[in-house]
């Protein structure tokens, strides 16, 4: 039967004529993606690499040339793939910032051998970026010993958690090791079916968007002196604004001035705040599902400060607007009280809201 029989017969099946271009793309991308099916005993490393917009168009390429090398064929523009390279299970996945590798070595014996995976190192040296993350994960069935657990990790960052209703156990000191990468130990106690692997991704998921959203935290250092000294200057001037006999067009030119600094600063970190709270919000299911694991809540003080720096700048201009209508009135002492404060709100915030935990180490 031809498709044109087909629809005729079929009104529904006539119906996807008449679908968006859109719609099988954007299903396939809400579609969620796993990695390759696994169980203990089982290890795993996972670069992250950072690329720029060249080196993201450049990857597929780069991408396909090492899996041609190993007779296999796949559409490298995809978002995501897997398949198998050798003696290793392979996973990537483009993201619109970062690109992640994962490899996995089924066996047991030292669970942070990197022997299985020692092609690995040639191949992504052969992928553009920069690494941002590396992961060893070790998926063990038997409780490591104490003394294995000292050869491991750092015993006094170690931290210890049981996840997924107890049937894991997770040991890691979230530490840069001298060989270059983090290192997670997971002991399964009962995990059945796709859940070691849907684990271990949510594991992921969950460093390597919180290690993205830190990539705003140098910025933020950076403004925040600034930041700081325009929270000084707007004290001084709201306190010359209470004097009598305050110069109504002084005022106002240190205030446009003031919002002007502030508008660059803006402007200058705009991309990086906004994508560290995609990234925070991205990692949130994980964070739900994973709590006890942290080992420090919230993020560091001077993105928090930059991010309500932001949030606040629609306000500041449009309380700035307010006070120019009323400047030439009597002076700046009698401004609206609500238009001064709106101003004054969003350039100092409450210190209050600024205590918040230390940043969070990843590897």
């Amino acid at each position: 039967m031809t498709d044109d029989a087909q629809h005729r017969d079929d009104p529904f099946t006539a119906l996807q004529l008449r679908d968006h271009p859109l719609r099988a793309p954007l299903s396939q991308e809400m579609h969620v993606r796993t990695m390759p099916r696994l169980s203990a005993p089982a290890r795993l490393l996972q670069f992250v690499l950072l690329v720029d917009e060249d080196e993201a168009r450049e990857s597929s390429g780069a991408l396909a040339a090492l899996l041609a090398a190993h007779g296999v064929t796949a559409d490298t523009g995809d978002r995501f793939l897997t398949c198998r390279l050798g003696m290793l299970e392979f996973s990537c996945e483009r993201h619109t910032e970062f690109m992640t590798y994962s490899f996995i070595a089924d066996g047991d014996g030292d669970p942070f051998d990197l022997t299985p995976f020692a092609a690995t190192a040639q191949w992504i040296a052969g992928l553009p970026g920069r690494i941002i993350r590396s992961t060893q994960i070790a998926l063990v069935r038997t409780p490591p010993s104490d003394a294995m657990i000292a050869s491991h990790f750092a015993t006094d960052d170690l931290i210890i958690s049981d996840v997924a209703q107890g049937r894991a156990r997770i040991w890691s000191d979230f530490r840069l090791h001298a060989n270059g990468f983090g290192r997670l130990l997971i002991r399964d106690n009962g995990l059945a079916g796709a859940e070691p692997s849907q684990l271990i991704q949510r594991l992921q998921e969950l460093g390597n968007y919180r290690k993205m959203a830190l990539l705003g935290l140098p910025e933020a250092q950076r403004a925040t002196p600034v930041v700081t000294a325009l929270e000084q200057r707007l004290t001084n001037i709201t306190a010359r604004v209470a004097e009598k006999d305050a110069d109504a067009d002084s005022v106002l030119a240190q205030l446009s001035a003031l919002s002007a600094e502030l508008a660059q600063i803006v402007a200058h970190t705009r991309y990086r705040m906004i994508a560290r709270r995609f990234y925070r919000t991205a990692a949130a299911p994980g964070d739900a599902y994973l709590r006890r694991l942290h080992p420090a809540a919230g993020g560091p003080v001077a993105t928090h400060r930059l991010d309500q720096r932001h949030a606040s700048y629609a306000r500041r201009h449009r309380a700035g607007a307010a006070q120019s209508r009323f400047a030439g009135v009597d002076g700046p002492a009698h401004w609206p009280a609500t238009a001064l404060a709106a101003y004054g709100r969003g350039t100092v915030g409450r210190r209050d809201q600024l205590l918040c935990a230390g940043p969070v180490a990843s590897s």
